[in-house]
C-alpha cells in the first residue's frame, strides 16, 4: 500500500483510481479528484504529506459513485 500524497488515505497500486510520473516516481491517487489537486500544485504536495487517513468524504463518495456506474446489472 501507498499514500495518496492529496489526501493521505491508503491506496493499492493495483487498483489505484490513478496515477501519474512524478519526478521519476510513479505516485497513486484514491481519485481522480486528487490526481488533479496534485497535479495543479505538485510541489505543495510534495513538501507537505498529509496525515494517514482510512478515507474521507471527497474520495469515498466519488470512489462509490464511479464503482457504482462500472457495476452492470445482473
Amino acid at each position: 500500500m501507498v499514500v495518496d500524497p492529496v489526501c493521505g488515505m491508503m491506496v493499492e497500486p493495483a487498483t489505484a483510481a490513478a496515477s501519474v510520473e512524478d519526478e521519476g516516481a510513479r505516485v497513486y491517487f484514491c481519485s481522480d479528484s486528487c490526481k488533479g489537486r496534485f497535479l495543479a500544485n505538485p510541489a505543495a504536495y510534495r513538501a507537505a504529506p498529509p496525515p494517514l487517513q482510512a478515507g474521507h468524504e471527497h474520495c469515498c463518495s466519488a470512489v462509490a459513485a464511479t464503482a457504482s456506474r462500472r457495476v452492470s446489472p445482473a
